[in-house]
């Protein structure tokens, strides 16, 4: 909430030195709905998958999203290859690949969210980096809430202790985003992509996806 406040705040300041030079009130509205696109955690869809196919399964499940022409990837962060750090919008790092994107969608009535998009983050864990990455987010709460450098740096010892306690799954390090899988697979003939609608082959029909308020979808 805090987030969108800020993201919005500096929209409207932007947005009202543009009114004055013209557009008025729908020259506004433009500006909060590109502030609500920012906040693309507001939903994380988390997918989890036996750590002795992670690897492979995610760049494949990955490799969909670059075919999906109604999906928009923003950005990708391998958290494997990182050590845990807090930023303004939580915990960073240690555990995890995340996909930020935009995917279509439709006008909702509410004047200031975008009418054709929806933000979200694909969150890909093993069972273990999924327990994980909620004691990371629970630290970061403490690191936010403290008071005092002490306190601080408790919170930032229990990230780094949860992350480094994580088997890292074979590969992880190495997966790569939409965008680079699909530079790669540009040259490359239709029948050696064929894997890409067979998810079936690494049991991804038994793949657990959820909520970050832990809803199954």
């Amino acid at each position: 909430e805090k987030r969108l406040m800020s993201e919005v705040a500096s929209a409207q300041l932007k947005e009202e030195e543009r009114a004055e030079e013209g557009g008025g009130e729908e020259v506004q509205t433009e500006g909060l709905k590109a502030a609500a696109l920012k906040i693309q955690d507001a939903l994380v869809v988390t997918v989890i998958f036996d750590a002795k196919v992670y690897s492979d399964a995610t760049e494949r499940m990955l490799g969909l999203i670059s075919k999906d022409e109604t999906v928009m990837e923003e950005s990708t962060s391998c958290g494997w290859e990182k050590s845990v750090v807090f930023e303004r919008s939580g915990p960073s790092g240690g555990v995890g690949v995340y996909c930020h994107v935009t995917m279509e969608g439709e006008d909702d009535g509410v004047a200031f969210t975008p009418d054709d998009a929806y933000p979200l983050v694909i969150s890909f864990h093993t069972k273990e980096s999924h327990t994980a990455r909620i004691g990371l987010q629970a630290a970061w709460s403490e690191y936010r809430s403290a008071n005092t450098s002490k306190q601080r740096n408790s919170a930032m010892k229990k990230a780094q202790r949860l992350a480094s306690a994580v088997k890292v799954p074979t590969g992880a390090r190495t997966v790569q985003g939409p965008k680079w899988l699909r530079s790669a697979m540009e040259n490359v003939p239709e029948e050696a992509t064929s894997f890409h609608t067979q998810p079936d082959i690494l049991g991804l029909e038994e793949v657990e996806v959820e909520t970050e308020l832990g809803t199954p979808v």
